[in-house]
């Protein structure tokens, strides 16, 4: 029972902060710009990594964050843990990520996330997905937004790999010219899939030197497959 408990706390606590940040937040959303309901989003989202770090001491180890570029890029980042995509909006609060269909649902941070201008994608139907994706990014970038993307497309225990999927290589060829930063984490040792939170745990969070499919091409995946597996 304690086990159980121990594994839904973090998530009982999201869906808490969650809740009343979107009763606070109600008058940005009301106004339907976007801007203003990103950075609502994106503030609500920082919000729950700050709780969740004060209940259970989770320190952060950042390296490289000089890397990044000004404007729009893309982050490229390797994906262990559910702490993952509450970490880039404390960094770039005018942002956006893409995530699975699913998190859309999530109570309360579903919608969070969505009018944060997350691109939700299916990954069941992966060629309408990219059309879709491609078509979102646009527009963000124009927006001169962050876009985070996973390119293993999941969750990855730590110290281990899965092949590099096909959205970040139609992101790189859509837009040749675009920074592509690669960032690996170990984020598993701290909150790994279906686990509960270890306390007084330190991430390391490091950020590689930006690549892009105009100067590497075709050796382009293997480079961003070697920075996001760096840590």
């Amino acid at each position: 029972m304690y086990k159980r408990f121990s594994v839904l706390l973090p998530w009982i606590v999201i869906v808490i902060v969650t809740s009343l940040c979107s009763v606070i937040w109600l008058p940005a959303y009301l106004t339907f710009n976007r801007k203003i309901m990103t950075y609502a989003g994106c503030t609500c989202i920082v919000i729950n990594l700050i709780v969740i770090e004060f209940l259970f001491r989770l320190k952060r180890d950042i390296e490289g964050f000089e890397n990044v570029p000004e404007g729009a890029c893309i982050i490229a980042c390797k994906h262990q843990s559910a702490l993952d995509p509450l970490y880039f909006p404390y960094f770039f609060p005018f942002m956006s990520i893409i995530l699975k269909k699913e998190l859309s649902k999530v109570p309360f941070m579903g919608s969070f996330f969505k009018n944060a201008g997350t691109i939700f994608i299916d990954r069941s139907n992966q060629l309408g997905s990219i059309k879709e994706m491609l078509k979102g990014a646009k527009q963000l970038f124009d927006e001169g937004r962050k876009l985070v993307i996973f390119p293993e497309g999941t969750r990855v225990e730590y110290g281990k790999r899965e092949p590099i999927k096909n959205g970040i290589t139609a992101l790189a060829r859509k837009f040749p010219e675009l920074p592509i930063v690669p960032v690996s984490l170990d984020s598993g040792k701290c909150w790994p899939k279906g686990s509960a939170i270890i306390p007084n745990s330190t991430v390391k969070i490091k950020f590689g030197h930006p690549l892009s499919y105009s100067e590497y091409k075709e050796q382009l995946i293997s480079k961003i497959e070697d920075g996001i597996n760096s840590v």
